[in-house]
């Protein structure tokens, strides 16, 4: 940032970048084994994995009331090229064998991924700004942010009775939700450009 200066350069060249990464694993797993000789045998097992990522940058390049003298143009950029990669995994296993008149075995596995990504990305001349840029004048931001997810969940249930009854039960959820809220502004405002060959603002 260019604030409340006189600058005489060759070249100016403002800029301002975000490539910050969030990556997160999770994973969840459990086994049960339940036996029994007797009448009932009884087996449940059930594994989760919560991931939430929150990104929120503000990234800004900009000529505030200043006074800049270039010989060969004047480039302020702003660039937010953040990643964020999620992957949750969450496995279980039930097994329930009786000898008896029943065998009941049950397996849950969910996976819950949020990501949300809220980022400003700003390039502006502006506030009274004097420029002579000496050639072209480009004022340009932008995000490319990415967000990955991968949710995997998966549930095994086994139930073996010598006797007339055998339960078994499995079920697996996946839930997965992105959402990005991004402001891209580039702009030239309240501020006087002379000796300019080409303006861009992108």
């Amino acid at each position: 940032m260019i604030e409340d200066s006189i600058v005489n350069a060759s070249d100016v060249d403002v800029a301002a970048a975000a490539t910050g990464q969030i990556k997160v694993v999770g994973v969840a797993a459990t086994v049960a084994v339940s036996a029994s000789s007797g009448g009932v045998s009884l087996g449940g097992a059930g594994a989760g994995v919560g991931i939430d990522n929150d990104l929120d940058n503000t990234v800004t390049a900009r000529i505030d009331g200043s006074n800049v003298t270039s010989q060969s143009g004047v480039t302020v950029d702003a660039t937010d090229a953040s990643v964020i990669t999620s992957t949750g995994v969450a496995a279980s296993i039930s097994v329930g064998v009786s000898s008896g008149s029943m065998a009941i075995s049950v397996a849950v596995a969910v996976v819950a991924v949020d990501n949300s990504a809220g980022t400003t990305v700003r390039a502006a001349i502006e506030d009274g700004s004097v420029l002579d840029a000496g050639g072209n004048v480009a004022v340009s931001a932008e995000n490319t942010t990415k967000i990955s997810t991968v949710g995997v969940a998966a549930s095994i249930s086994v139930s073996a009775s010598s006797g007339s009854v055998g339960i078994s039960g499995a079920g697996s959820v996946v839930v997965t939700n992105s959402t990005m809220t991004n402001a891209v502004m580039a702009e030239v405002s309240g501020s006087n450009l002379s000796n300019v060959g080409n303006v861009m603002v992108l």
